[in-house]
């Protein structure tokens, strides 16, 4: 896809540079060691989120979409 029609549809970056850099300087390693970690735990996360979706439950959604925004904020995405 050509990086203008995606700017498009995805206006802002899809990763905070200024957050990788802050953990970067904390560790080296800090960025992608976190990256790894989110990258394992969401999928859980959206299927959480899918499921509470399919079981009509709005508490469960609400705590499974809250986990997955807290862990993109914490690795800059």
């Amino acid at each position: 896809m050509r990086r203008d029609l995606l700017a498009r549809w995805l206006p802002i970056a899809p990763l905070d540079e200024s957050v990788l850099a802050r953990l970067h300087e904390l560790d080296p390693g800090m960025p992608r060691e976190l990256a790894g970690l989110f990258a394992g735990d969401a999928p859980g996360r959206l299927q959480a989120m899918r499921d509470a979706l399919a079981q009509d439950d709005p508490a469960a959604l609400r705590r499974a979409a809250h986990s997955l925004k807290g862990g993109s904020a914490a690795v800059g995405a």
